[in-house]
């Protein structure tokens, strides 16, 4: 391959994994006023539909091909010259048309890519060992089915289980690079947790009132012992980031019993008091720069704990 072919086949991995994390994000998180204000607001009252009709497609097309024909479309579909009622609506009709033809094309363009990079995985991160393992799979954890893969080259490796952060923030789609160096020592377990990824696709907007520090971190309890049921093993590995760490903490703690070792990476440690400072110089800089509105906003809100 040569060195531009290289550049962009790089270039269309971060692509992926950045606009598809971010879509997942957005989707099982509580930004979603947020998301809708952004993706609608600046287009004209006929376009509504168009959009509304792509964000249906998002059922049933991948999330992050959605989003990228949605900017696509906000593109293609600038504002029409002023001019008589009759003329602005033939416009709009026209641009709407003219919008949803290049959204196809395009769509079907992601649609190419993602086959490659899907066929991409398939070769270059696919389990060929005679003793290794590649699954996944849902598994009935905290009542509601919960996605979990389980990757390594050699079964009898430790197992480790790595706890994603966010909420919401899954490794599961884009990490095979990052993770397949550790898959020769060890036997890498990823779970989408309560309300995020193929676990949010599956149980639905239902669980939201049910996703609690201290529900998540029984999940994971029960995830270990099935894991360890599961791969024969007596204990297992706990890797965690961000606010997996606080899951993390909370498994260990409650059943030690159960882990060879926990290891924290970008570590929560006193959530409130880190809550605290940020707020304190958010504040102080809003002040600084006068940022009335910033300011406002942050008043009403008020400092930590937030309620």
């Amino acid at each position: 391959m040569d060195l531009h072919a290289n550049y962009l086949r790089r270039a269309i991995e971060i692509l992926y994994a950045v606009v598809l994390t971010t879509g997942r994000y957005l989707v099982s998180s509580r930004l979603q006023p947020i998301w809708w204000t952004v993706w609608l607001a600046p287009l004209p009252v006929p376009l509504l539909a168009t959009r509304l009709r792509a964000w249906k497609a998002a059922f049933t097309r991948p999330f992050w091909l959605v989003l990228m024909a949605s900017l696509i479309s906000s593109i293609a579909n600038a504002q029409s010259p002023s001019g008589d009622r009759g003329s602005s609506e033939r416009a709009d009709k026209s641009q709407s048309s003219a919008a949803e033809s290049v959204t196809d094309a395009e769509c079907r363009k992601f649609e190419k890519i993602e086959s490659f990079i899907r066929a991409r995985n398939a070769r270059d991160y696919a389990i060929s060992t005679p003793n290794g393992i590649d699954e996944g799979s849902y598994v009935s954890i905290g009542g509601i089915e919960q996605w979990v893969t389980i990757r390594g080259e050699d079964r009898s490796n430790p197992v480790l289980l790595f706890l994603h952060g966010g909420p919401g923030d899954v490794t599961n789609p884009w990490s095979f690079a990052f993770f397949a160096p550790w898959e020769k020592y060890f036997t890498v377990v990823q779970w989408d947790q309560r309300g995020a990824g193929r676990t949010l696709r599956k149980a639905g907007p239902k669980v939201v009132s049910t996703m609690t520090v201290d529900r998540m971190t029984k999940d994971g309890i029960e995830l270990a012992e099935y894991l360890r049921k599961y791969l024969h093993k007596d204990k297992i590995i706990v890797v965690a980031h961000s606010f997996g760490t606080i899951l993390g903490l909370g498994m260990v703690r409650a059943r030690p019993e159960l882990f060879y070792a926990f290891v924290g990476t970008g570590q929560v440690a006193d959530e409130l008091k880190n809550y605290s400072v940020a707020y304190d110089a958010l504040l102080q800089k809003a002040q600084a720069t006068g940022n009335q509105q910033a300011i406002d906003e942050l008043k009403r809100v008020g400092p930590p704990p937030i309620r």
